[in-house]
């Protein structure tokens, strides 16, 4: 037990040592205080740059108008003394030409010139009663700006249903009052009405916050997922590092193969833990510095440290196997491929855990062992939260996991620290861990 905590104190204070811990410690609060940096930059600027757009009207009828809501619109925002906050001017102007096509073309190329923004191509039957219309074109080569479309939508809407309106022969008076009927409804997001159990009144219910509901059991996930992406590799190249320089041949002199295994497991999840406290440190501060120190309750911090611990051993033992088995790092590189893809898989199934957490789908994923750590975690995360059963057996059915692969990287550790020469295949890994 000794010898197993000296090499563990050893791979410890080995990697605290290194530029990669030094960087890892400083990873969370920079994120933090960069994130906190970006925020305010963005609440204080706003994109204040003029957007020329020009306007193919095939119905000759909606480019006035429009011009005129533009200038209204420019002169509302010149009016306004906090105009940073509303936007840049839009600029527009009418696109005539014999062809569609070439029309089109011409102006995609002044759009690639810089000499416009965007243009917009109104459809013919836009006005049309009788049948639904063509969509409005919208042409840009920055697709992520939205505000010159959301605006574009919004008065091309109003304009068209005054115009049909009139010609419906509907009076003007029955058109004030639609537009006061014509409201668009709001659906707000609650939780469920409880009883106080004191004083036995009805309590109302609060409405769902979004950084409970989400951002903090997604934080959570991706917080497991940079511990175990930041501390269980280093296994596999303290181990090739060794083997590479035979000092695995001396160590193996005065310890068993399993106790050193162990030992750089150990090891590995001191560093985990250090790199959790850390991290969690850091995100439970910026929790409770907005008003959120309540939204990580203490069992759902034991769930996570119960399953990083299985993570570190899970994922450390294979790449302690890969290290073993393999006599150069352009071979370990290859065999470890497999392996990352096993950690980044939950994440690419998480969307499907947020959307239906109690789902089928949800609940197979989350009792997969290589994918239960993260994505359990982010279930009991998420409310409702998921049966109590359930975190159970994922946890018996992940220890259970974790110790037989923890037994196989043994056998495959044991074989594979002294080979020499090249790198084993799958095949001869399986053989060494069915090998008596």
């Amino acid at each position: 037990m000794n010898k197993m905590l000296l090499i563990a104190s050893n791979e410890f204070s080995a990697f605290v040592r290194s530029k990669a811990f030094i960087i890892s410690v400083l990873f969370a609060p920079a994120i933090m205080g960069i994130s906190v940096v970006i925020q305010k930059a963005a609440h204080d600027h706003v994109d204040t740059t003029e957007r020329r757009f020009a306007i193919i009207d095939t119905t000759g009828q909606l480019a006035d108008p429009l011009i005129t809501a533009t200038a209204a619109r420019n002169d509302a925002l010149a009016a306004t003394t906090g105009r940073e906050a509303l936007g840049g001017p839009f600029t527009p102007e009418i696109a005539e030409g014999d062809s569609l096509p070439e029309l089109r073309l011409e102006l995609s190329e002044r759009v690639r010139s810089g000499n416009l923004f965007a243009f917009i191509e109104i459809p013919a039957n836009i006005l049309q009663t009788n049948q639904p219309p063509d969509a409005v074109r919208y042409y840009s080569d920055e697709p992520t700006y939205r505000d010159l479309p959301r605006w574009l939508k919004q008065i091309l809407t109003a304009e068209v249903r005054d115009r049909r309106f009139a010609a419906a022969r509907i009076p003007h008076a029955a058109r004030q009052m639609f537009r006061q009927l014509d409201i668009s409804v709001n659906v707000e997001a609650m939780g469920l009405v409880d009883l106080n159990s004191e004083s036995g009144k009805i309590e109302d219910a609060q409405k769902v916050d979004k950084v409970r509901a989400f951002i903090v059991p997604i934080a959570l996930m991706i917080l497991m997922y940079i511990i175990v992406l930041t501390s269980t590799p280093n296994i596999l190249n303290s181990v090739l590092e060794e083997k590479m320089s035979r000092i695995s041949e001396v160590l193996l002199g005065s310890v068993s193969p399993t106790h050193l295994m162990l030992g750089k497991l150990i090891g590995c999840l001191w560093i985990a833990a250090i790199l959790a406290l850390l991290y969690l440190g850091s995100a439970l501060g910026a929790t409770h510095y907005h008003g959120y120190g309540d939204a990580v309750p203490p069992a759902l911090l034991a769930w996570f440290a119960a399953y990083l611990l299985l993570a570190i051993f899970f994922f450390g033992s294979l790449f302690i196997a890969i290290g073993a088995a393999c006599t150069d790092i352009k071979s370990a590189q290859a065999a470890m491929m497999p392996v990352m893809m096993l950690v980044i898989m939950p994440l690419m199934a998480f969307p499907i855990i947020v959307e239906n957490p109690n789902g089928n789908l949800a609940v197979a994923l989350s009792l997969f062992p290589p994918a239960t750590p993260l994505l359990m975690t982010l279930r009991l995360a998420l409310q409702p939260g998921p049966p109590m059963w359930q975190p159970i057996l994922a946890l018996v059915l992940t220890c259970g996991t974790t110790l037989g692969i923890v037994w196989a990287a043994g056998k495959v550790f044991r074989t594979g620290i002294l080979m020499q020469g090249k790198s084993a295949s799958l095949r001869e890994m399986l053989r060494w861990v069915f090998t008596k």
